[in-house]
């Protein structure tokens, strides 16, 4: 909320602007989703274009692109092609690719189900297009110039082409290798999803070999395209376009441009090497050219009322630096094509990775504007998917840059780019060749080098990376730690021998049937249990409320949570943590609820709406919330513990052994009271080994049990068992716990017990024992004893132990069932108090609500709060709504405070306060809501100076009469001067008290102006 100035409330106009809040989202889009013209071109240096300082090649219109827009100054790229392309696509920084290095590139290097930005934006409506150098799935084919390519040309990577990749039209070069040659014999094109592309002959033979320059081709198929769809854009009948434009200029074989008619640098005394190479560059600089007029005209007639460019995004950069390999360095040098940095293509320095970056959006983005901001590739996608209205796949490394395009929204922060190098080639020798590089938003940079040696730069103070900093200076130990310890988390050295590629796997939660561990792999898509490199999503397609658990550490690189059938519960214990690295996102129909546990990562946590965070615990990451945030339980109303409950003896869990062979733990039920969680499921302790041989299925086969005695076994942990904990509100007493067991062999063991935690597996406490010698699978035996039936709430273990086995014995289970009896645990009468701490930032967005219960004002213990709390350690931004529940029975005295909301600052104001009627003659006062987040209840109504008992516009009138003055009519804080602070009062009580209803409010200072302007600033609701 803008804060008022005393100087300048002599107008009702200032005013009214000054109390009007402003609403923010969070990654806001554009309302009409923008075409997008990406141009990507090859090895262009940051310093080859006039808009960075060149002054010897002409690129007149890539220099109008960025006066008209903005340039970023900087702008990263990977230091060689294959790697950059891949970021472009896929939204993860060079480490996390799957694609690292130009080598090994043939084939299929994308998987069936890889996301790129083409899918997303096919998926949002957008026709997709790709025109020039893909770099994936085809081999080099024949060439009229002998430069190794081969013969033959085909495709061999079938899920790496374009067309599967979400590009509906592709025309260009497939493979890296053959697009170093401006004169192939032919190119690739597709105009349909999911089918290979086909050779397109490009009229260059052996005989004639220079007929068609393919840069020509591309750009003549690229503005054939944009015209053609801006066309059907501006009747009416076009979606959307994206179109992808990869411009090999100016890589490779510098001097097939001398084929293509006269240089504009001849006469300049330059090397014929030089004036090719700018001739090139300026070549691309005019299909840039062709490429605006088409949008601004699309039919080429003149006139330009059918321009599409005031909605188009058109950017513009490079794939890396200005390279060695066909350009030679005296040329780069000549040029100073790095613009000053050190390094070319192939190098981690800034020369091979600082690349010339532009945003141009007619009436958007702001011309001549500038961008400091540290960007990559990976922040292509998720600001494409922001802008046409969806999301980006959970977890991706880059971050949307259309709030600082647009203009709306929370522009999120990148606190790190992440660079990795597999190949030779650069400034120095293989041996000391820079393996990888962190830049920190800070501005200090890692480099580490293939011999183990570290380099840290301040690019503040050095950009030219000429004087690494010295360790033992000042606290640049401190700042290599940090940088350091990030690199390492990012797993930049995982893949050093490119044996064990970083590969993001994209996994989907199939557990649907009930209440499921999110550590069990059996849950997910795919094989194997959640790991770092998972974007995952837990979604709950069923008409049925689901849960799933977190007990122990579950890591992923990011998790969605979301019901888009029903309500989709992740509950995280008591000690546990829940990681999604980049992020967490809980979408609509989602719910993440703390119970003790930790929500952990090192992005943000997005509550979108129709999604909850709910709890007692901590969350470590920024918070956007656009949902509802409720410490403690969150049940949206007051209400009592869970009512209804079955207090007589029924089934508490029944294990599901279908399937089942060997020793892995088995979650899986066929019945499970809705009153307790598995934690973590039928296990065995570690005395315990796997069945020796294979054997009949659909049961739990194990050996071991060799102990002399049960005390013995106790010790040895000789035991089969498994752990239920009631939810929070409930009690559980135990009755019967059941295990069904053959004997195969007879060395298998002759003893079992059933004993439970609840007395401390103690062996003179066992529910019952068997002794049995008989084997086979048609000598079952059960094995059943009866608790005592004492109510807790705490988690119980049933164990079954066995012993007197001889070791190659196997003891089977098929059966394992507990019944139990629950019932409401006695205490308050409203949902639990919690408080929920954020390390970091808590944004609350206009469509948010912040829930909080009171029943009692003492939150001295944090174990046992008596109200709930939101603790953040940074800053809090306030809009939305704030929701305030009292306990059954529970009203404040006058004098009582709240301290509901904890942060080092906050800014902005709730839009909406729901409160409860306070009816024992005491007053909400919200006038320090919005300062230090305090909730306070006063014998007085404070604001309402004309003693109607409600807080609205006449006493705002009365306010604005006496304002600046020494009155006390007005002076609602006492100070003997109307001012600032009465203002503030008025305003943050607005609406509290008894409403007049009919009260017509006086004429005066307000006159002429509508109530309901003035409620844009002041709506406050009572509940």
């Amino acid at each position: 909320m803008k804060r008022l100035a005393s100087t300048c409330l002599h107008t009702t106009a200032a005013l009214l602007a000054a109390l009007v809040p402003a609403t923010v989202q969070a990654d806001a889009g554009p309302s009409t989703p923008p075409n997008i013209v990406h141009i990507f071109v090859d090895d262009l240096g940051f310093g080859s274009v006039g808009f960075n300082g060149q002054q010897l090649i002409q690129t007149p219109h890539l220099d109008a692109l960025a006066a008209g827009g903005m340039n970023f100054t900087n702008a990263y790229a990977a230091p060689v092609c294959a790697p950059s392309r891949a970021m472009l696509l896929s939204g993860f920084h060079n480490g996390h690719t799957r694609i690292d290095r130009n080598q090994d590139i043939n084939g299929d290097v994308f998987a069936d189900d890889d996301v790129t930005t083409a899918d997303l934006l096919l998926q949002a409506g957008y026709h997709t297009s790709l025109f020039g150098k893909h770099g994936f799935g085809g081999t080099g084919g024949n060439n009229p110039q002998s430069d190794g390519e081969g013969t033959n040309p085909q495709v061999d990577g079938h899920h790496s082409v374009p067309s599967r990749l979400g590009f509906e039209t592709f025309y260009g070069y497939l493979d890296h290798s053959r697009a170093h040659n401006y004169f192939p014999s032919s190119l690739w094109e597709s105009n349909q999803l999911d089918v290979d592309p086909t050779e397109a002959y490009t009229g260059n033979t052996v005989n004639d070999p220079h007929v068609a320059f393919a840069h020509q081709l591309i750009t003549d198929h690229a503005t054939d395209y944009l015209a053609q769809h801006a066309l059907a854009q501006q009747a009416g009948s076009g979606s959307p376009f994206y179109s992808q434009i990869n411009f090999t200029i100016p890589h490779a074989n510098v001097n097939d441009v001398s084929f293509i008619g006269s240089n504009r640098y001849e006469g300049l005394g330059w090397t014929q090497h030089q004036m090719n190479y700018a001739e090139l560059v300026s070549r691309m600089d005019d299909s840039i050219g062709a490429i605006m007029d088409t949008l601004r005209d699309p039919n080429g007639d003149g006139d330009t009322s059918d321009s599409v460019l005031g909605n188009t995004l058109i950017l513009f950069t490079s794939d890396n630096g200005p390279t060695q390999q066909s350009t030679n360095l005296a040329t780069i040098n000549f040029f100073d094509a790095a613009g000053g940095y050190r390094g070319t293509k192939r190098d981690l320095y800034e020369g091979g990775i600082h690349v010339p970056a532009v945003a141009y959006w007619e009436g958007t983005i702001a011309a001549g504007s500038t961008s400091d901001r540290y960007t990559d590739l990976a922040d292509f996608l998720p600001t494409a998917a922001a802008l046409a209205g969806i999301d980006a796949p959970v977890g991706v490394d880059g971050v949307s840059l259309a709030p600082m395009l647009t203009g709306e929204g929370i522009q999120r922060q990148r606190d790190y780019l992440i660079f990795e190098h597999h190949e030779g080639g650069g400034e120095q020798s293989n041996s000391q060749r820079s393996i990888w590089a962190i830049v920190h938003s800070n501005g200090y940079k890692l480099i580490r080098h293939h011999n183990g040696s570290d380099e840290l730069f301040n690019l503040n103070d050095d950009p030219g990376e000429a004087s690494p900093l010295n360790l033992a200076v000042g606290g640049n130990q401190a700042v290599y730690d940090q940088l350091l310890a990030i690199a390492l988390a990012e797993g930049v050295e995982s893949d050093l021998d490119n044996t064990n590629a970083y590969v993001v796997s994209y996994r989907n939660w199939t557990g649907n049937a009930g209440t499921g561990l999110l550590s069990d792999a059996g849950n997910w898509s795919g094989s194997g249990a959640p790991a770092g490199t998972w974007s995952a999503v837990i979604d709950n397609t069923t008409a049925q409320v689901r849960s799933a658990n977190v007990i122990g550490n579950v890591t992923t690189l990011g998790l969605e949570v979301r019901g888009s059938g029903a309500t989709r519960t992740v509950t995280v214990t008591q000690g546990a943590t829940l990681t999604g690295r980049n992020e967490v996102r809980i979408g609509q129909g989602g719910h993440i609820h703390l119970d003790g546990g930790t929500l952990e990562t090192v992005r943000w946590v997005d509550v979108y709406q129709g999604g909850e965070l709910t709890g007692d615990g901590d969350v470590t990451g920024d918070v956007y919330a656009m949902g509802r945030v409720a410490p403690g339980r969150g049940d949206a109303v007051a209400q009592t513990r869970p009512q209804g409950v079955d207090t007589g003896v029924v089934t508490a869990v029944t294990f599901d052994f279908t399937g089942i062979q060997d020793d892995t733990p088995l979650q899986a039920t066929s019945e499970q009271s809705e009153y307790l969680l598995l934690a973590p499921g039928l296990s065995y302790g570690a005395g315990i080994s796997p069945r020796n041989s294979a054997d009949a299925g659909n049961e739990f086969n194990m050996r071991g049990f060799t102990a002399d005695s049960l005390a013995q076994a106790i010790t040895a942990d000789d035991y089969v068992g498994y752990t239920l904990a009631p939810v929070s509100g409930i009690e559980a007493a135990l009755d019967t716990a059941t295990f069904n067991i053959w004997r195969n062999g007879t060395n298998a063991a002759t003893d079992y017990a059933i004993l439970t935690s609840a007395d401390g597996f103690n062996a003179g406490e066992a529910l019952t024992t068997l002794q049995a010698t008989d084997a086979g699978s048609n000598n079952s035996h059960l094995v059943q004893g009866q608790s005592s039936g004492a109510w807790s709430s705490d988690p119980v273990e049933v164990r079954l132990y066995g012993w007197n086995a001889n070791g190659d014995g196997n003891t089977h289970l098929n059966a394992v069932s507990l019944t139990a009896s629950f019932r409401s645990a006695p205490g308050a009468t409203i949902s639990a108090q919690g408080i929920l701490t954020i390390a970091g930032d808590y944004f609350q967005l206009g469509s948010a609500t912040l829930a909080i219960d009171l029943a009692g004002d003492d939150n001295s213990s944090p174990n046992a709060p008596e109200y709930d709390q939101l603790v953040v350690t940074q800053d809090v931004y306030l809009d939305g709504t704030l929701e305030v529940l009292l306990a059954e029975g529970y009203t404040p005295d006058a004098g009582t405070s709240f301290q509901i909301i904890q942060a080092g600052a906050i800014s902005g104001a709730f839009a909406t306060v729901v409160l409860p009627d306070l009816g024992n003659g005491t007053y909400w006062d919200l006038s320090d809501l919005d300062r230090d987040g305090r909730l306070r209840v006063t014998s007085e109504l404070r604001g309402d100076l004309n003693g109607d008992g409600f807080i609205g516009i006449a006493d705002l009138d009365i306010l604005l009469a006496h304002w600046g003055q020494a009155s006390a009519t007005g002076d609602v804080n006492g100070d003997g001067l109307v001012a600032d602070e009465d203002l503030h009062i008025v305003r943050t009580n607005w609406g509290l008290g008894t409403d007049p209803g009919s009260v017509v409010p006086e004429p005066g200072t307000l006159a002429g102006i509508q109530a309901g302007a003035l409620l844009l600033g002041f709506r406050r609701s009572r509940h």
